[in-house]
């Protein structure tokens, strides 16, 4: 029995990768693609690697001061106050997924709608492809988790949770605004919560390419509805475009239009500006969006907000160099078959919790 590292230079999971020679006679190769949240909030320049478990967060808090009348004679009493700097202590989580590929698999076993039996290597790379789609999964959940409640996804595991606009701000968010998309008054209520997403950015030092609302179902058919009645009708709205993150926030890791088939479920607001996004309420039973009746405004393309941090694996070909997005490992035993075994770990945060603005509507 051996167990061995598969290609030390696993590469980012937002492009195609193959790790060959995973054994002799065996080719492992796989594409990735991400999931829209990942895509969305997440660009290739959000990736922090470290040598260890940990992350020191630094905040520094700006003040603005303004000046103050005076008289000719005197000094100016305004005093520029000093600004304040806190460092906080982070740890990632270790998360890993297995596979076996045993003797049996193999033995006899037909393809479906073929005549020709499965191979060894054919058996590995389904294996590799459903372990592919499980971390698709794992980054989506992660990141819908701490936009949706700001805190990260431990998926039940020893790692600690955080809460990073408690940790941060040192108070609880407040209760998400509701749009009243029943009412007169929803485009008011939006544009005057864009004028404090705004000031908020610009306190953080935060830019950004464009304004979105990510959305529940529910909140989505709210919006669209408000929208037509006062715009006086669909045909005011233009929904049949694919939506091209590109436009929204730039080159976000490779993510394309052409793989994602989002027709009708996106438009941007004649009223306010915001491009409303319909998102799925869930995986696999788990909640994306934390409630069927919410959204969040957030700026897109902002840098400093959501990263990943990616410490090592605790092996000794790994421990105390910089961490990777994914670790994956082999073992071949004569009657066992292949097991294969892959580990991310990492931590999924928002260093400017601030700058998202949940959202709901009562009626």
């Amino acid at each position: 029995m051996s167990i061995q590292p598969i290609d030390k230079a696993v590469r980012s999971e937002m492009n195609s990768f193959e790790l060959q020679d995973v054994t002799e006679g065996i080719t492992r190769k796989s594409s990735v693609k991400s999931g829209f949240l990942t895509a969305l909030l997440l660009g290739n320049m959000d990736k922090i690697s470290v040598s260890n478990d940990k992350v020191a967060y630094d905040e520094l808090t700006e003040t603005i001061q303004l000046p103050e009348g005076k008289r000719f004679d005197e000094l100016g009493a305004a005093r520029i106050s000093k600004d304040s700097a806190k460092e906080k202590l982070f740890r990632t989580g270790s998360y890993g997924i297995s596979a076996n590929v045993a003797p049996a698999d193999v033995s006899g076993k037909r393809k479906p709608f073929s005549n020709d039996l499965y191979t060894t290597a054919e058996r590995v790379s389904e294996m590799s492809r459903k372990m592919d789609s499980a971390w698709v999964a794992f980054k989506e959940l992660s990141i819908a988790k701490v936009l949706s409640t700001d805190t990260n996804y431990t998926f039940n595991g020893a790692a600690p949770s955080y809460n990073f606009y408690t940790d941060v701000y040192g108070a609880s968010r407040a209760a998400a605004k509701d749009l009243l998309l029943g009412g007169t008054t929803s485009e008011k209520i939006i544009n005057d919560l864009v004028d404090v997403l705004q000031e908020d950015c610009a306190k953080a030092g935060v830019t950004y390419s464009s304004l979105a609302m990510v959305c529940s179902g529910d909140l989505y058919d709210k919006l669209f509805a408000y929208e037509v009645a006062k715009m006086g009708g669909i045909a005011a709205i233009n929904t049949s475009t694919t939506l091209d993150l590109r436009v929204l926030a730039g080159d976000r890791g490779g993510f394309s239009a052409d793989e994602s088939v989002f027709m009708r479920r996106h438009f941007t607001s004649s009223l306010t500006g915001v491009t409303y996004i319909r998102m799925a309420d869930s995986i696999g039973g788990i909640s994306l969006m934390n409630g069927t009746n919410k959204g969040y405004l957030i700026p897109v393309g902002a840098e400093n907000m959501f990263a990943t941090v990616y410490s090592p694996s605790q092996t000794m070909d790994y421990v105390n160099s910089m961490g990777m997005e994914k670790y994956a490992f082999m073992e071949e035993h004569n009657r066992r078959g292949i097991t294969l075994f892959e580990e991310c770990n990492a931590l999924y945060m928002n260093r400017n919790a601030l700058l998202v603005k949940p959202v709901t509507s009562s009626n």
